[in-house]
């Protein structure tokens, strides 16, 4: 059984945020994914160098 990864999650709620709101629309997704993916990577990075 595959465990998601915990930005996932983060990434699911800000996803479900925007669409509550009704903002959603091409546009905004597109930022807010790039944002997300930069947010990720720098996460990533800072675990592993801790690691």
């Amino acid at each position: 059984m595959r465990v998601w990864p915990p930005e996932a999650f983060f990434v699911g709620m800000g996803w479900v945020a925007m669409v509550y709101r009704g903002k959603f629309d091409g546009k905004d997704f597109r930022l807010f994914w790039s944002r997300a993916n930069q947010w990720l990577g720098a996460l990533r990075e800072a675990v592993l160098v801790k690691a």
